[in-house]
């Protein structure tokens, strides 16, 4: 599970920090404004609905994805950490290489699939937070005294503005977690969604309730730590 939900929240970030500077650097312009209508989209699309609409055209359509799994049956990995890249990485067998680059393909569909929940609403309030500090009184008296773009963005439009979206992102990884069971449901991905799922048709009570308090304690780690990534980032908490 968390080898698909780890990419998703990096690529979230980095795609929607690179769209919200965009938007700085050319406000109003067709990227601009084509981000803001994807971004409302992104917000009103089900992911289970995303999901198959991206296997019909990718996977069965051009076949350029496989359908469900993370390896196909021809490669025999050895599990050592868990993370499928890794271990085929880690393994000696002579076709590690191709079937890291096949774990690869495997991992492509259901991490773009998850990647919208977070790289909405990182874009969204990034930019439109990085907007109204870039349009601020002393933001306007730094760039009269000549001080370069590049540095008012990176040195005060994006760190105050990042303080927001990261107090949001402890609620966005519980929505994570639970898009998560639906994504490894529908790609057949072997991870804790599946399991849970797999269990509810079981009926097996008792490992349902440990399921529950491993996705809870995953929650609460996660709010730990974006309370410290936020406590890292705000000098005035630091002070205090």
């Amino acid at each position: 599970s968390l080898e698909l939900i780890i990419p998703a929240i990096l690529l979230a970030w980095v795609l929607g920090t690179f769209l919200a500077i965009n938007a700085i650097l050319r406000p109003g312009g067709h990227v601009d404004s084509m981000t803001q209508i994807l971004g409302d989209a992104m917000n009103s699309i089900p992911v289970f609905w995303l999901g198959l609409i991206l296997l019909m055209i990718f996977a069965t359509g051009l076949e350029l994805f496989p359908v469900s799994g993370r390896l196909d049956y021809i490669y025999e990995i050895k599990p050592v950490t868990g993370f499928m890249l890794i271990d085929t990485l880690l393994s000696s067998k002579s076709y590690s290489g191709e079937a890291f680059f096949n774990a690869l393909n495997h991992l492509i569909l259901p991490v773009m699939t998850l990647t919208i929940i977070p790289l909405s609403y990182v874009n969204l309030q990034l930019r439109n937070g990085m907007k109204e500090i870039h349009n601020s009184a002393y933001i306007r008296a730094a760039r009269s005294r000549g001080m370069s773009r590049s540095r008012l963005i990176w040195r005060h439009s994006f760190p105050n503005a990042i303080k927001p979206v990261l107090d949001g992102m402890s609620l966005q990884f519980s929505v994570l977690i639970t898009s998560t069971i639906i994504i490894e449901y529908l790609f057949s991905w072997p991870g804790i969604g599946h399991w849970f799922l797999l269990l509810i048709k079981q009926q097996d009570f008792l490992a349902l309730r440990g399921v529950v308090i491993l996705i809870a304690v995953i929650i609460l780690i996660a709010n730990i730590a974006t309370d410290l990534l936020n406590y890292l980032t705000n000098p005035k908490l630091r002070r205090e």
